[in-house]
């Protein structure tokens, strides 16, 4: 059975990436700018001694972005979530707006330099 490992949020897009021990890694863009097809991310995991590290890549042009959109900043939030399958015990969040519902005004900006 696989489990929603986290979502990554940004402005528009909700993308979610779920694991199991017994699985590869699977995605899902449940939510994604209107003008713009669904897609999923391309995630990969490695086990790392007792982790698992996850590689999500997600091309600017699937989000209708640019390099020069992220030089001005986008809106980001990412959420990991504890859920066995039997629903989430709890999260952990980057920043607010996330966990207890999406308020997509409190996420914080990201900017590449």
């Amino acid at each position: 059975m696989l489990k929603r490992i986290f979502t990554i949020i940004l402005t528009l897009c909700f993308l979610s990436v779920a694991g199991a021990s017994d699985a590869k890694p699977a995605s899902c863009c449940w939510i994604n700018p209107s003008d713009k097809k669904p897609f999923n991310p391309e995630v990969s995991a490695k086990v790392n001694g007792g982790n698992v590290e996850f590689f999500i890549r997600i091309p600017y042009e699937k989000l209708g972005l640019s390099p020069a959109v992220f030089q001005q900043g986008i809106q980001f939030n990412l959420i990991v979530n504890d859920n066995d399958g039997e629903g989430r015990d709890g999260w952990i969040q980057v920043a607010p707006g996330i966990g207890e519902g999406k308020t997509p005004e409190l996420y914080p900006f990201i900017v590449k330099q």
